[in-house]
């Protein structure tokens, strides 16, 4: 049960990824680091579940947080200089 869905996860972790980097626009870039941040933490949470180490949840709650503020502060640098 468990192989499937992290070979799904890490999949799309990897689709992400390729839109972070072929894609010419920044929000496009943006939209694909932000999904391949969710991807990893589902990674980290299957992880976490599969092994029973809950320390790595705590890892997924901080790497969750820290890539929200990125993306918060990315945006709001590229909203002050589209203006």
């Amino acid at each position: 049960m468990i192989i499937p869905l992290f070979t799904i996860l890490t999949g799309s972790a990897i689709i992400g990824l390729y839109l972070c980097i072929t894609e010419k626009k920044i929000t496009q870039k943006l939209v694909g680091l932000n999904i391949f941040s969710a991807k990893i933490i589902a990674i980290i949470i299957l992880i976490a579940n599969q092994l029973k180490i809950i320390y790595y949840l705590d890892v997924a709650i901080l790497y969750s947080i820290l890539g929200f503020l990125g993306i918060i502060i990315i945006a709001r640098y590229l909203e002050k200089d589209t203006l």
